[in-house]
């Protein structure tokens, strides 16, 4: 019997993980990354990244593809720097996923088969957003 990673929980900690190499003299410092999403957060005036997981059909009986939506949320009421800085913290979380497979570390994810932006969206919260759509391929665990 094989059983799947939450794949979601996995790509916030992975996206937690490699982010600060990439931050360094960025407005976004250590932004929120999670896949949950409240009303504080959207009052807030912290960068923050929400992953979700869009489904996807196993591939194998030890793979599965996942896609995944990705926002990154600059702050409230943010300038036209922080909107440019904005879509840099969307440019840097897609190279992390398109960098997920990574030969000799332990991780769930055998490969990125897909990424598409980060694209400029309209957002209900006063804040800049960008948007990004990739497709993981995770191996499950035999348990």
């Amino acid at each position: 019997m094989i059983v799947f990673p939450n794949t979601v929980m996995a790509v916030c900690a992975w996206i937690r993980d490699q982010l600060p190499a990439l931050s360094a003299g960025k407005p976004w410092d250590v932004p929120l990354v999670t896949n949950r999403w409240n009303d504080t957060d959207l009052r807030s005036t912290r960068w923050a990244v929400i992953v979700r997981n869009d489904g996807g059909p196993d591939d194998s009986p030890v793979s599965q593809s996942v896609s995944l939506g990705i926002t990154c949320f600059g702050p409230r009421g943010g300038s036209e720097s922080e909107d440019v800085a904005c879509e840099r913290l969307a440019q840097a979380v897609a190279a992390i996923i398109r960098d997920c497979a990574q030969v000799g570390l332990v991780n769930p994810f055998a490969a990125c088969t897909d990424l598409n932006g980060p694209y400029p969206v309209p957002s209900e919260t006063g804040r800049p957003a960008y948007y990004l759509t990739a497709t993981v391929t995770v191996v499950g665990q035999p348990v």
